[in-house]
């Protein structure tokens, strides 16, 4: 793994996006806004119908773009992973500091701050709900969280030069799946977590023990 000087050079991979045989219009991005808010509000319910309401166009317009329904909802899921997440990640890897450990606290922070999010918690629930029967959704958040734990361990890895890539991948699995893990418990508005710093800080204290933490040896 890279040692911290070179996290001035790290940058964060991120998707393209794959617009089924259409170029990325300002239509076609109008009609993908509008799904994000039809598949946050309805769930289950999502409509190429509901979509084409809400983006006050005509449904044959969605369907120029989007021929079915469940093409619709994968092009939205990957616009929304790819604007709201992956071009953030991205555009914070440039702007963050050099030196690994604070550029692991700059993504941490913001990757945090999204558990307290309403829209954040909503947006996951339907995409992990949707993967367990909708083949290609599952195909793209297993590739999606793929992404996201290289990113992470590459970031794991300038922070703590002494762990081996092995050792950073498997930290990047286990911090990821504590924030996702997180959003069960989090509520946006809740009682529970109503202290958000103290909550955030401990989330971070526990992450940065896994990654500085000796070994444990089996015995």
């Amino acid at each position: 793994m890279p040692d911290s000087r070179e996290g001035a050079r790290l940058r964060l991979r991120s998707a393209t996006p794959r617009l089924p045989g259409q170029e990325v219009t300002k239509q076609a991005v109008r009609i993908l806004e509008a799904a994000k808010i039809v598949f946050l509000r309805d769930g289950a319910k999502f409509s190429a119908r509901g979509v084409a309401k809400q983006a006050e166009v005509g449904l044959s317009t969605v369907q120029h773009f989007f021929s079915t329904t469940d093409e619709l909802q994968l092009a939205m899921l990957e616009y929304v992973e790819r604007v709201y997440y992956q071009d953030v990640f991205r555009e914070m890897g440039a702007k963050l500091p050099f030196l690994g450990p604070a550029r692991l606290r700059g993504m941490l922070d913001y990757m945090i701050d999204g558990l307290f999010r309403l829209e954040t918690r909503s947006f996951y629930f339907g995409f992990w709900s949707l993967s367990s029967h909708n083949e290609r959704v599952e195909k793209f958040l297993t590739e999606s969280y793929s992404q996201y734990r290289d990113n992470l361990a590459i970031l794991i890895g300038a922070a703590n030069p002494a762990l081996s890539e092995e050792r950073c991948h498997d930290l990047a699995t286990h911090i990821a799946a504590m924030i996702e893990g997180l959003l069960i418990f989090i509520v946006p508005k809740g009682k529970r977590f109503a202290n958000r710093k103290k909550v955030a800080q401990s989330i971070k204290q526990s992450i940065w023990t896994l990654i500085f933490a000796e070994p444990v040896k089996d015995r």
